[in-house]
């Protein structure tokens, strides 16, 4: 009866459906029912519900819990105007002095290629057909959910232990730099991390003689790890090639396997490389004029040592949830980090480690042990000219390894946990523990005497405790889960109040300023015509409605032929050939130019706007915050914004 019963009902693992049944997984279904329900209720951590982007801020539009942040102006002034611009228009709208930014927003515009690399930006192309608020939510929160269903399996397939996996991703996002620089590690190491993966899955493939199958994993793999040499480069370094490292070590590591390692990682690097050499064809001029700016482009920095606050300082800043914390020299943004103490702990329990073997799974935490501390040596020793010569690490600032570098060494701690066998009596982790605390005392209290003022001794001792306690239990008992939930439950409450939570695009889309100038925008693009204002909140709401605008953004570098119908002297070429930037501009009577930079990333430009025709800029309409005197403008309705009544004039030729 029982081998009738067991030879008629087939084996799931000969199911022709067992590739899809791991999606049914709580794990795995969880995250991606959670993903699709809060995409189609348009929820989002963008703090575009500020001030700065309302009509009237009495009145506001939309639903918020919690308050926008305003040190995150990166992110609600520039990168979601020009995520609801695609929306709006269905392709990316730049100033005309802007080169193309392409690469450096992994946003697509025209490029076939770079539409497949970016596909998940490409799909804000659908804002005609689709609601805006639920391609917007998608498109933030699909970062996330790579992190979610992808990071887990590749530290188990490195070797972690399931319960260690989830710790290490949720501790991952759970780390102030993340909530402070608006999931930027998420995004960086969602796509490396799942690029990772699917690698590996396509190496076990090809040992199967699944070969289709396996291309098809390596390629994409490949397209998702093309991503790492565009958007912010120095956290893709610290960051996302340390996983790749890690992973591509696993794969060539056991002699048996090597074959078929060798063989994923080849097709999945020539894909890779294959598309990053038709995007960069694809996007060469703006690449080229981000190469040549003043800054970014040419800026070399060296390896230098920094105070213990900035390396340590992690545990401490859940003061930064506290209204009216008083930053001295920094902002919440720049003083936060990953958790580097992870790096301390990871690197004393792999020396006292007992059962470190040679097989591949430690040949991958050696490896990712070695990028971090290689990374830690950058921000504790001065390296001088030497540094600056050493391509690559040359272009990340030693503040930008100290905020990232804790992302990777949770990963590895992750691992090495995983391997810990709990010691014989409480000396050794009570030694851990003391020193992981001490040196978070320290680092907090540096924080507290030149950063944080406000900070008082009673929260450094107690953050030290915090930290000592969750050492000692994690070592001490490492094969309970509560030592490994308590951490991370202390992590989120110390970033719960960071961002709000925002349901739809509150001003930006339902205001009566929003709505004109979605129909201006239509025209404007239809007529090939240009707005231009002295406001940078105005330039938000034109950007974010697909309106075509003389000032902005110039994200990759300056578009030389434009400037120079500015500047034909290019007397000022130091000042406006630079990337990362806004450009600004000021109106004034009478027909001298004058371009400045005030700050590095932002360059004024103080000009008749009578006189922007003459230039070769079909500027037809001019948005001022003042009224203006002028024999080409003609007044038109007035534009409420940021809570005033902006001058608006048409421009006649």
């Amino acid at each position: 009866m029982d081998n009738h019963t067991s030879s008629s009902v087939p084996h799931i693992h000969s199911s022709p459906y067992r590739p899809f049944l791991h999606w049914l997984k709580p794990t795995t279904a969880i995250p991606i029912v959670l993903y699709i329900i809060l995409s189609a209720l348009g929820v989002s951590t963008s703090s575009l519900g500020s001030d700065y982007l309302r009509q009237d801020s009495t009145k506001p539009l939309g639903y918020e819990f919690g308050a926008p942040q305003s040190i995150r102006s990166d992110e609600f002034l520039r990168n979601t105007p020009m995520q609801l611009g695609v929306l709006a228009a269905g392709e990316t709208i730049s100033s005309p002095l802007a080169a193309e930014p392409d690469l450096v927003t992994q946003i697509p515009n025209a490029g076939f290629v770079e539409t497949i690399v970016f596909f998940d930006a490409a799909a804000l192309r659908l804002g005609p057909f689709l609601p805006d608020s639920m391609l917007f939510a998608g498109y933030r929160l699909f970062p996330l959910l790579l992190l979610l269903l992808f990071c887990p399996r590749w530290l188990q397939k490195l070797g972690a232990k399931p319960k260690l996996a989830w710790f290490g991703t949720s501790l991952f996002i759970f780390s102030p730099a993340t909530f402070w620089w608006s999931f930027l590690p998420v995004t960086i190491a969602g796509f490396a991390i799942a690029g990772s993966y699917l690698v590996t899955v396509a190496a076990e493939r090809w040992e199967q003689s699944r070969r289709l199958s396996a291309v098809l994993y390596a390629a994409g793999g490949g397209i998702l790890l093309a991503r790492l040499v565009t958007g912010y480069i120095p956290w893709a370094l610290t960051i996302g090639v340390p996983i790749v490292l890690a992973t591509s070590v696993w794969l060539v590591w056991p002699k048996a396997e090597r074959r078929f390692g060798l063989l994923a990682l080849a097709a999945g690097s020539l894909t890779s490389v294959s598309v990053l050499v038709l995007m960069v064809w694809e996007n060469l001029p703006g690449i080229k004029a981000q190469l040549a700016t003043v800054y970014p482009g040419q800026r070399i920095t060296t390896g230098r040592a920094l105070d213990p606050g900035e390396l340590f300082g992690a545990p401490v800043l859940f003061k930064l949830q506290s209204s009216g914390t008083v930053l001295v020299g920094t902002n919440a943004s720049e003083i936060s980090t990953g958790f580097t103490i992870a790096l301390v702990l990871a690197v004393a329990m792999i020396a006292m480690s007992p059962n470190l073997g040679r097989d591949r799974d430690s040949a991958a935490m050696i490896t990712l042990a070695a990028c971090c501390l290689a990374w830690f040596s950058w921000v504790v020793v001065h390296w001088g000219t030497i540094g600056s010569k050493i391509p690559a690490a040359n272009l990340v600032d030693p503040l930008r390894v100290a905020q990232s570098l804790g992302f990777p060494a949770i990963l590895l701690l992750s691992l090495v946990l995983s391997r810990w066998a709990a010691p014989v009596g409480k000396a050794l982790p009570v030694l851990i523990a003391a020193s992981c605390a001490l040196i978070t005392a320290y680092g907090g209290g540096v924080t507290q005497q030149t950063r944080m003022p406000g900070l008082r001794g009673f929260e450094v001792g107690l953050a030290a405790f915090a930290i000592g306690a969750v050492v000692y239990f994690m070592v001490a008992h490492p094969h309970r889960r509560w030592p490994f939930i308590i951490p991370v439950l202390l992590a989120a409450s110390a970033v719960a109040f960071v961002n709000p939570i925002t349901i739809g695009l509150g001003d930006l889309r339902a205001s009566a300023s929003a709505q004109r100038m979605l129909e201006e925008g239509k025209k404007a693009r239809a007529a090939n015509e240009l707005w231009a204002t002295d406001l940078w909140f105005d330039d938000a709401l034109l950007d974010a409605t697909g309106t075509p605008i003389l000032g902005g953004n110039q994200m990759s570098g300056p578009n030389r032929e434009q400037w120079l119908k500015l500047d034909p002297t290019a007397q000022h070429e130091f000042v406006w050939n630079r990337g990362a930037s806004i450009i600004k501009f000021a109106w004034t009577v009478g027909p001298d130019i004058i371009i400045e930079s005030p700050q590095p990333d932002v360059i004024t430009v103080t000009v008749d706007p009578c006189t922007l025709q003459g230039r070769g800029f079909n500027v037809t309409y001019v948005v001022s915050t003042q009224p203006l005197q002028g024999s080409c403008l003609v007044p038109e309705q007035s534009l409420q914004w940021f809570s005033q009544n902006q001058f608006v004039y048409a421009v006649q030729k």
